[in-house]
Order: C-alpha cells, then structure tokens, then sequence
C-alpha cells in the first residue's frame, strides 16, 4: 500500500478539506506522517459507535488512504488554484480518513504488507460465541471495524418480549467491534489504548456521557477486539452528507460546550486527546430535524443534541514521552509544527478544538493545507503575527528560518510595549516564500478570523475562538478558563 502518511494528515489534505483529517502531503510532511497515524475518523453512515472501533483500527487505514488523499488534495489544489476546498477535497479525504487510526507508532508501516494478519470473518460470523458479524464499516492499516449484533442482550430480550418481529428490531443492540490486526506492535497499541479508555470510562461523570464506551475487550483467535457502544454519525459524515452546511449557532453552542468539557475532564488529569478532528466527535444517533434561524433553514441533529469523543489511539498523557508530531494536520498546533519549549502539552488540543469549531461554523477547513511552511503561512495570515519569542522557543530552527524573517530575532533593543506601537518589533513575518503561485494565492486570498465570522450576533463565539486560536501555548486559554467564560 501507499506509504502511511500521517493518518489524519492525509486524509484531510486531499479529500476533505474541511472535515476529514486532512492528511499531510507525503512529500511534504513525509516524516510527520510517518511518525503519527491520526484516528480514524467515522465511517460513512456508520454508527458512531462502529466510529470508535473504526477509529481504533481505522487508524492505520486512514493513514494511507490519507496520505492518498492529501496528494489528491494537493492535485485539485494545484489544478483548481484553490487548494481545494473542503468541498471538493473533503470527498476523497474522508474514505482515506475512515481507514485510518491514529497511531503514533506506524512509521514503518509502508515498508510492511498491509495484507497481513487482518480479521477473516465477514457478515453472520460470530465472535467470542455472542457478536455476530453484520456488516465492516472501517478497514484499516490497524485492521477492521465491524458493527456486530450482541446476542446475548438480543436472545435476553427475545424470551422476555413477544415475538413482535419489529421490536426484535429495535431491540437488537448494535456494537462497534475494532478487531486489530493480528500484528504485534498494532496488537500493543490497541491494548494501551483500551486501558486508557477503560481508565477514562471508569471515571464515571463526564467519562461516560462525553466519551465513547468501551464495553469490554478480549482476545479473540490471536486478534485484540474493542467493543464500542454503538453511536451515530461524527460531526464531519454529518456535514459531509448534507454538503458541508455549517452548523447553525444554536447546534455550534452545545457542540463547543460538551466539547470543552470533555477536555477539560481528560485535562483534569493530565491526558492529552492528541486528535481532536470533526470525524472523533460523534453524535449519539441517525436522527435529524429541521431548524430555521437567522432566515435560513438547516437540518441538524435531533434533540437532545449530544456528541461524544472516540479515538484514543495518540492519547497521550502530559509526563509520559511523547511522539514528535501528533494531531491531524489541519488541527495540528502551531508549537507542534515548530517543536517548540522542547514539546507539546495540553494547550495542542484547544487549538485543535478551535479549529473544528470555526470549520463546523463556516462549512470548511480553517486551515486547508499538508505542508508547513503554507500552513504557518495560514496561521499568520488568519490568526495574526507570530511573536520572536515564541520562534525563539522553537526547536525546529530550520523550519523557522524557512519561513520566517529571522534577521531580527536576535536584535537586543526590542520595543517593550507589548501590543500596540512595539508589534512591528515583537513579531517576526513570514517570508510567504512558499512552493507555488497558487499556494501564494491561496494563502493571500485566506481571510482573518473577524472576517470570517462577521455576525455583531456572534461576537461571543468569536472571542471563544480568539481565546483558543493563539499561536503561542502559554497565552492561550485552558479548557477549564473556556468552561468557565462559557456565555455565547
């Protein structure tokens, strides 16, 4: 198969601009691809809770066929001028996506047959005596998510109901079964990422109601199996089925609430999510209604509108020795990109969380790029200018002096006003020297963030958004200080 690219990268890259993990391009984030394998994202229609299976063994999948798509997207970038927009991105990215699982330790997995080791069953096979097969929902360098029926909650069922053949139905309980490839180091992987869920899971609160369950896991003929509660569509195969809508304020509310709570909660204790993305927030069912606000008319999820996040497989907790490049490319934190203070710690998820929330309010990626240099570029173009301390703090120099005006960092009379008259001084500009006119245009034409959300009505959500999106990590806000201001 193609190389992994770095799961997440990839695939947002070339399919979905906006919503898949976009995957970083091959050449261009070769490394980072390697080193990271992002979560897999939902499925298509799959439930959500096949998502988190799928996310689990997805990630690898999705890491190739990221890396696909990242290539794709640089293709429709470089053909249409446009880099792509989500839109047109988004739909080859988002299968690649799928398949992937967020693996930080999938690096060598291009040099190796993909083929190898994975589940042979398919519909009406049973697993462990009491899940049977119904469908594969993700496929997956990490192997295969498959959405079983649970027999055992099902023949419980059948002798205390009537034979009422459509409440059988509804009483079939659907699981999302991640069955890892019979692999070693996928086989170890799964096994950290299960005990973190369960550790989560068994938090009670907010570990529960805002995370994907894992009902059990087990070793079934030599394959590590996950079983999720199954859920609904993630936040991206929900736009994605309905063209990219954005989200209307009154779904953009609950969605930034439940999902800065969550972090809060993994931050509470130090756990770093590592790959926060649209296709890891997943609501809890299928259903949908119509809504009308401000003049236009939106299909939404029904009410209660609830999410959940899935995919623990970069999870990472903040003392513990942490891979070099995390996060799909699109929600990938500027300290990240540029290695800075030595690593990243838990402000990398909030300016993740910033990024899904301005891609669910204008319908596509904030950040519709694969490549470093480009992507900087976007950051200072709509987030604003990068301070010399920060690059100073940075331990990836060479990036640096690539992209930036470095001929000052080192002047010893910088102004010491902070945010007005010495800014010319304070910040160092990007050199915008990037690979093609069309990425120069593209960059040009991204608007700042007050010009994207333009609303008098949404100005709270904007300064939300200002309090997440800052480029250096020691002034953006926690997720405890979100929660706390939370008054959209």
């Amino acid at each position: 198969g193609a190389p992994p690219a770095r799961a997440a990268d990839s695939d947002h890259s070339s399919q979905r601009t906006n919503d898949e993990p976009r995957p970083i391009s091959d050449d261009d984030d070769e490394d980072d691809d390697d080193d990271f394998v992002p979560s897999p994202t939902t499925f298509k229609a799959l439930t959500v809770a096949n998502s988190d299976a799928l996310a689990s063994s997805t990630g690898a999948a999705q890491q190739q066929q990221q890396q696909h798509s990242t290539s794709t997207r640089r293709q429709n970038k470089d053909n249409n001028n446009n880099k792509s927009s989500r839109k047109s991105s988004n739909k080859k990215h988002h299968h690649h996506h799928n398949h992937q699982h967020h693996h930080h330790h999938d690096d060598d997995s291009t040099s190796r047959d993909d083929s190898v080791g994975h589940f042979r069953g398919g519909p009406g096979t049973m697993i462990k005596n009491r899940y049977v097969v119904d469908r594969q929902v993700g496929m997956g360098t990490f192997g295969r998510v498959l959405e079983c029926v649970d027999m055992q909650h099902h023949q419980h069922h059948q002798s205390s109901r009537n034979n009422n053949s459509r409440q059988q139905q509804q009483q079939r309980r659907l699981v999302a079964i991640k069955v890892v490839r019979k692999v070693r180091r996928y086989y170890d992987s799964a096994i950290l990422e299960a005990d973190i869920v369960k550790r989560v899971n068994r938090k009670g609160g907010r570990g529960v109601t805002h995370v994907g369950v894992l009902l059990e896991s087990f070793t079934y003929q030599d394959h590590y199996c996950m079983v999720f509660e199954a859920l609904g569509f993630s936040l991206y195969d929900f736009m994605k089925r309905h063209n990219y809508q954005p989200f209307p304020m009154v779904c953009l509310k609950d969605i930034a609430r439940q999902m800065l709570e969550t972090v809060e909660f993994l931050h509470s204790f130090q756990l770093i999510h590592t790959d926060l993305k649209p296709e890891n927030i997943l609501l809890l069912n299928y259903h949908e209604t119509e809504i009308h606000e401000r003049g236009r008319t939106y299909i939404v999820p029904a009410r209660p509108f609830h999410v959940k996040v899935i995919d623990f497989g970069g999870a990472t907790y903040d003392d513990e020795t942490k891979s070099r490049v995390v996060n799909t490319r699109q929600y990938r934190a500027p300290e990240v990109i540029l290695a800075t203070d030595g690593e990243w710690s838990l402000p990398s998820d909030l300016w993740s969380a910033g990024c899904i929330l301005a891609e669910l309010y204008v319908g596509d990626l904030l950040f519709a790029t694969h490549d470093n240099v480009e992507h900087l570029a976007l950051m200072e173009r709509i987030i604003g200018p990068f301070s010399k301390g920060f690059l100073k703090r940075s331990n990836h120099t060479e990036l640096v002096a690539q992209a930036f005006d470095t001929s000052t960092l080192d002047d010893k009379n910088n102004n010491n006003n902070s945010r007005s008259g010495g800014q010319q001084q304070q910040t160092a500009r990007h050199l915008m020297d990037l690979h093609n006119k069309d990425s120069l245009k593209f960059v040009r034409k991204a608007k700042p963030l007050e010009q994207l959300i333009r609303v008098p009505e949404d100005d709270a959500f904007l300064k939300l958004l200002r309090s997440m999106l800052v480029i250096d990590p020691l002034e953006r806000a926690t997720a405890e200080e979100c929660c706390r201001s939370f008054k959209l």
